[in-house]
């Protein structure tokens, strides 16, 4: 009598675990791109301002560059006048120490009247400003720095240094992970001038 050999059923599920490992797979990979990333350019592309407190010192707690939280608290903008062969704009001031390069406009150059929007005369100056930074220091941080004149209210100072930010940013290619913005609308915080406007570079 001949012996029949039953071979036990082989288990054909193998692809369902495969299935399975690729979805969770698709799973991760999409979230990596749809949100971690995400998140993480939004994170990178705020431009962050701060409010003067009551004693005029700007919150270092705000920045977005690199370096010490406290290293803007140390600007002198009495810093004695410099010379830069790329800045001729007459409207333009340079002064720089050994920590900070501080170009300074008289926002009367800058803005159209009472208003926010910046003049033709000063995206011109502005141009000269942001061409000097890319050449000189094109990875350093950058603050603006606005000073509202006694006449006009205060908003117009964050107004002001915003449309500085961006029109440096759009306009002159500077990283805008690298320019924060500080407003002040009390004239005697930074210099004995009404109506100035700063755009410092921390070397």
């Amino acid at each position: 009598m001949a012996e029949l050999h039953v071979q036990p059923k082989r288990n054909n599920y193998w692809w369902l675990w495969l299935l399975l490992a690729i979805i969770v797979i698709s799973g991760a990979i999409y979230y990596y791109l749809n949100y971690y990333q995400k998140n993480k350019q939004e994170a990178s592309t705020k431009i962050t301002h701060s409010i003067s407190n009551e004693n005029n010192d700007p919150p270092g707690s705000v920045s977005m560059g690199s370096g010490p939280l406290n290293s803007w608290d140390g600007i002198d903008f009495n810093s004695p006048e410099t010379t830069y062969a790329e800045v001729t704009d007459k409207n333009v001031t340079v002064k720089s120490n050994d920590e900070f390069v501080i170009y300074s406009l008289n926002s009367q150059n800058v803005f159209v009247a009472n208003k926010s929007d910046l003049s033709d005369e000063g995206k011109q100056s502005l141009n000269q400003i942001g061409a000097s930074i890319n050449q000189r220091y094109k990875s350093a941080d950058v603050k603006i720095y606005d000073k509202t004149d006694k006449t006009l209210p205060g908003h117009f100072a964050e107004e002001r240094a915003e449309s500085i930010a961006n029109y440096l940013i759009n306009n002159s290619k500077l990283d805008q992970s690298h320019i924060t913005f500080y407003y002040t609308s009390k004239p005697s915080s930074m210099t004995d001038k009404s109506s100035t406007v700063n755009i410092v570079v921390r070397r």
